[in-house]
């Protein structure tokens, strides 16, 4: 269906098969709804009169059951969130470090700036990032290994490795680049499972039962 005259012919289909009591078209959906009178008419003869005009039905008995809609992940929608906020401030006043190449004439500012960004980075690591550590500690616990493992290891080590520089005063830490790491990665898994969501890997017995279950014949 692209245009109001495949629209008006479908809708006047009785005309074509006078069993056909009604039919109505849904064109967001490409789909046409027909109410026909078994006395008169049938399915298959229905069928080959729409394939006849150039519009083949897809039917099969999977197309019966209704489709479940996708539930949204709003957690990991969430956990984006919070790490895009927290990375865009870290970023913002880690300039001053990355400006003066880490000479800061004022060190009460210098302290002040790096316990902020410790501070924004907490809720980056302990919850924008828990979904790797649990995913982790399911694997292992099942004394398996996946990627999520060494990602893992790489966020702890970043966010431990910074925690030390900063309490030791031996440095600005890492929390910039860990912080965008998280939150590109949850990004990045945001769109795989968009693309799996759009992708159908449900495809059951029912799905291979074509027309011919209805006693409908294929054109050749």
């Amino acid at each position: 269906m692209h245009c109001s005259s495949c629209i008006w012919l479908l809708e006047n289909f009785r005309k074509v098969d006078e069993g056909v009591v009604q039919s109505q078209v849904n064109f967001l959906t490409k789909e046409v709804k027909i109410i026909f009178d078994e006395r008169v008419t049938s399915l298959k003869k229905i069928v080959e009169k729409l394939t006849t005009i150039g519009y083949e039905p897809e039917l099969h008995l999977g197309t019966l059951e209704k489709k479940q809609k996708k539930k949204i992940n709003r957690s990991r929608i969430i956990r984006i969130g919070i790490a895009g906020f927290c990375f865009g401030n870290i970023m913002m006043l880690s300039f001053p470090e990355y400006f003066s190449s880490g000479n800061i004439v004022d060190e009460g500012l210098k302290k002040f700036f790096s316990i902020l960004i410790l501070t924004l980075s907490l809720p980056v690591f302990f919850y924008s990032a828990s979904e790797f550590f649990v995913k982790s500690y399911q694997s292992l616990k099942h004394k398996t290994t996946t990627i999520d493992v060494p990602i893992a290891i790489g966020i702890a080590a970043i966010f431990f490795r910074s925690v030390y520089e900063i309490l030791s005063g031996t440095g600005q830490g890492y929390f910039d680049s860990g912080s965008g790491l998280i939150f590109f990665m949850l990004v990045g898994r945001w769109f795989q499972d968009f693309t799996f969501d759009a992708l159908s890997f449900e495809r059951d017995y029912k799905s291979f039962f074509s027309d011919s279950c209805f006693g409908i014949k294929q054109r050749s």
